[in-house]
C-alpha cells in the first residue's frame, strides 16, 4: 500500500501540476487502487492461513487480522516520512500555541487517518478473506483434500489479479501523461490560491522582506496571528527577539500583521544567507478563533 501511494504521487505530481481539475481522477484511482490492494490482500492472507481442514481458522477473522497490521504498517510509514519532511520543533514546545499545533497535526494527521485505515483495511480484507475461504470449502467439496499452502503457488493462483492491480495503478497515469505530451490534455492550473501566502525577497546580504497575501475568501471571527522562525528560532516581534537574546530587528517592531500588503523586514545574523549556506525561514499563521494554525511558508532563502 504504501508503495503504490507513493507510486501513484509521483505519477500523478506532474499531471495535476499541469491541469488541476483531474484531481477528482486521482482520487478514484487512490481509492480503486487501495480497494484492489486489500482485497487481493486478504484473499492472500485466506490461502496462507486458512488451508488446513483440522483446527482452520475463521477467514474473516484473519482477513480482520491482515486488515489491521496493514494499516498499522501503512500509517506508520507515513507517519514517519511526514516526521522526515516536517519535523516538529520540539525546543518550542512550551509555546502554548505550538503545543497546540503539535496536537492538532497529531489529531489531524495521524490518529484519525489511522482510525480510518484500520476501519477500511478490516473490512476490506476481511471481505477478501472470507470470499476467498468460501472458494476453499469449494474447492475442498469437489477435491476431497484441501491443498497446503505454498508462497509460489498463491502467486501464480492470484497472478491475474496482481497484473490487473498493476496495470490499474500505472496505465491511467501513463495516458494522461501521453496526453500532456501530445497537447490532447490543455494545460490548465488552479484558478487560484487555496490559503494565505507570503511574498519573500531577500534585499541583501543580511536582510529579508515578508509580504503578507491573506487568502481573500478566508472568514475569521478574531484576527489571525503571524508568526516567524529563522533557522527555528522565532522572529516574530521585536520583543521576542530581544527576550531570545538575539542580534537582529525586525520593521516595524510588532511583527507582520494580517493584512493584504502588510510587511516586515528582517535584518542580522539569523536573517543573513547566501546560496551556499541560506536562511531557513518558517511562517505560521495561528487562528485564535479555532485554535488551528497552518503553515504557509517553509523554504531556504
Amino acid at each position: 500500500m504504501a508503495a503504490g501511494y507513493f507510486l501513484l504521487q509521483r505519477l500523478w505530481n506532474p499531471v495535476l501540476e499541469y491541469n488541476y481539475t483531474l484531481s477528482l481522477l486521482f482520487q478514484f484511482q487512490i481509492i480503486g487502487s487501495f480497494a484492489l490492494i486489500l482485497l487481493v490482500t486478504g484473499m492472500i492472507a485466506a490461502d496462507l492461513f486458512c488451508t488446513e481442514r483440522e483446527n482452520r481458522l475463521n477467514p474473516a477473522f484473519i482477513g480482520l487480522l491482515s486488515g489491521i497490521c496493514t494499516a498499522l504498517v501503512f500509517t506508520g510509514i507515513l507517519v514517519f516520512f511526514d516526521l522526515v519532511s516536517h519535523p516538529p520543533i520540539i525546543r518550542y514546545v512550551v509555546d502554548p500555541f505550538l503545543m497546540r499545533m503539535f496536537s492538532d497535526r497529531l489529531l489531524q494527521q495521524w490518529f484519525i487517518p489511522l482510525v480510518q485505515h484500520l476501519l477500511i483495511s478490516g473490512t476490506v480484507q476481511a471481505l477478501g478473506a472470507w470470499y476467498q475461504g468460501s472458494r476453499q470449502d469449494d474447492r475442498d467439496t469437489r477435491d476431497g483434500n484441501p491443498r497446503r499452502s505454498a508462497i509460489t503457488g498463491i502467486v501464480n493462483r492470484h497472478r491475474f489479479a496482481l497484473f490487473a492491480l498493476l496495470a490499474f495503478i500505472i496505465i491511467p497515469a501513463g495516458l494522461l501523461h501521453l496526453g500532456m505530451n501530445t497537447g490532447i490534455i490543455s494545460e490548465q492550473s488552479s484558478c487560484c490560491t487555496i490559503t494565505d501566502s507570503v511574498n519573500v525577497t531577500r534585499t541583501g546580504p543580511d536582510s529579508i522582506l515578508i509580504v503578507m497575501e491573506p487568502y481573500p475568501k478566508m472568514h475569521a471571527d478574531s484576527v489571525p496571528i503571524v508568526k516567524i522562525f529563522l533557522n527555528e528560532k522565532e522572529v516574530s516581534n521585536q520583543s521576542v527577539i530581544a527576550g531570545s537574546g538575539l542580534d537582529d530587528t525586525i520593521d516595524p517592531p510588532k511583527g507582520l500583521m494580517y493584512q493584504n500588503g502588510a510587511s516586515v523586514t528582517l535584518r542580522g545574523k539569523e536573517a543573513s544567507g547566501n546560496k551556499t549556506i541560506p536562511a531557513h525561514l518558517r511562517v505560521i499563521v495561528f487562528r485564535p478563533d479555532t485554535g488551528t494554525g497552518a503553515e504557509i511558508c517553509d523554504r531556504d532563502i
